[in-house]
């Protein structure tokens, strides 16, 4: 788990912890973009998956977290292990 001395850009409300309710991007379909200014090479995020709602089951550190969705149809949980934080937006 971080400490209180970690800096990644994130306020601490905005910390990403156990249990809270966040959108995730299922199976890390976050891509890059390349894209040319001025001649110069450069990559953007572009979003080309789909993010649904659930809940962080476990912090690894290091930026990656398990994640539980909830399937409404069914009600079956279904666990995605090690996300990256920039594919998790906090709700």
């Amino acid at each position: 788990r971080g400490s209180l001395f970690d800096n990644d850009g994130r306020g601490d409300s905005e910390r990403l912890r156990e249990t809270d309710e966040v959108e995730a991007d299922y199976a890390g379909a976050l891509s890059e973009l390349d894209t040319r200014v001025d001649g110069l090479e450069a990559s953007a995020p572009t979003q080309a998956g789909t993010f649904y709602r659930g809940n962080i089951a476990r912090d690894h550190g290091a930026g990656t977290y398990d994640i539980v969705y909830y399937r409404y149809d069914d009600g079956a949980r279904v666990r995605e292990t090690r996300v990256a934080e920039r594919l998790i937006r906090k709700l």
